[in-house]
């Protein structure tokens, strides 16, 4: 890490391929440690059963994070460029804090569902656009 090369300006994903060997090791690390947590969570899940409680280990999610920067506004361009071609729900899985991108669809609509109810209080309504134009009881007929 003592390379003069790495340090400056340089974007996260620059620092990523400089990085790549040890990206691969830590992936490897990494599987080896889910395997172990998964190990140690069924020997607790057996010890708990011969205590006559019923536990199932089988749905635990372990998500192990690298502490990696992350160009996030680059991710954000790529998902602009492509709201028209993917469902909002894949796209929204692109960004790495959004755990569950169904449960931010709900917040998204009922974000909307408010803010459409607050604008319909307020405000002039404007409902009679589409109406043809009345006409004036003044006006002379003229024969």
């Amino acid at each position: 890490m003592n390379d003069e090369k790495f340090t400056g300006t340089t974007s996260g994903e620059a620092m990523k391929y400089k990085l790549f060997g040890l990206l691969q090791l830590m992936s490897i690390k990494s599987r080896y440690m889910t395997k172990g947590l998964r190990q140690r969570l069924q020997l607790v899940a057996n010890m708990i059963n011969l205590k006559g409680e019923n536990i199932d280990v089988s749905g635990v999610k372990i998500k192990i994070k690298p502490n990696l920067p992350i160009n996030t506004s680059d991710i954000i361009d790529q998902i602009v460029k492509a709201i028209d071609i993917l469902p909002l729900e894949t796209l929204l899985s692109w960004l790495p804090d959004i755990d569950d991108p169904g449960e931010e669809i709900k917040k998204l609509i009922e974000q909307n569902i408010e803010l459409a109810n607050k604008m319909g209080g307020e405000g002039a309504s404007h409902d009679d656009l589409d109406d043809p134009p009345e006409e004036d009881e003044d006006e002379v007929s003229e024969d």
